[in-house]
């Protein structure tokens, strides 16, 4: 199990917590905070992302709140897939959205948070029409639907709705939602680790991401 991102998914994150009770500790770990797709390949190398993706059976992105573009994660993405078993799963989760900090920070304030809200919205939607559908998952709806109004600093998930995001996703416990939400959520369990499903079985490639775009 390898996990590729940000903040979100670094050491003693609610969300990776929630990741570790359910799916358990990754194998391999390419985090760090602040993370981009860009940033990824200049702090960790090439050579070392390949290594590690060719090890890994299951793979999971967290990543694109600190910025993305087009080519940054066409880039990216095509490192990872190009370099993936045949056998291997994965999986790219979006940035959450921001919410009202319970004080004022560099980066969003309790009045200028939409803003930041927008914008990681459009970072989510570059990632989605990138790579495509059915590898992405937008946290956006989810965590709307849960409820999730404020956070210390606006920006990173705290509980409880980090293990109530990681249970709606990979084990499909049921959400007050909309069907159309429901739905999505039960593809995204059906989709990832073989433990709740059969997995992707068709391998990502290049070419296959030229032909789904």
């Amino acid at each position: 199990f390898l996990l590729i991102g940000d903040s979100q998914s670094h050491y003693g994150a609610s969300l990776r917590n929630g990741i570790i009770s359910i799916i358990g500790d990754p194998d391999m770990n390419l985090t760090k905070n602040g993370l981009t797709p860009k940033k990824a390949i200049l702090n960790f190398g090439k050579k070392n992302i390949e290594n590690k993706v060719k090890n890994a059976k299951n793979i999971m992105i967290m990543m694109g709140g600190n910025g993305v573009s087009q080519d940054s994660v066409s880039n990216f993405w095509n490192l990872i897939t190009s370099n993936m078993r045949e056998d291997a799963n994965i999986v790219w989760i979006g940035a959450p959205p921001a919410v009202q900090p319970l004080k004022d920070f560099s980066y969003t304030t309790k009045s200028r948070w939409k803003n930041l809200r927008d914008r990681r919205k459009g970072y989510n939607e570059i990632i989605r029409s990138t790579i495509g559908e059915k590898y992405f998952i937008d946290p956006y709806p989810i965590y709307d639907n849960l409820g999730m109004q404020t956070s210390s600093d606006g920006v990173h998930v705290e509980e409880p709705y980090a293990s109530q995001f990681i249970n709606a996703v990979f084990r499909g416990e049921s959400l007050q939602t909309s069907n159309q939400v429901s739905t999505r959520i039960e593809n995204y369990r059906d989709m990832y680790f073989p433990v709740h499903g059969s997995g992707i079985s068709d391998r990502v490639t290049s070419k296959k991401l030229a032909r789904d775009n």
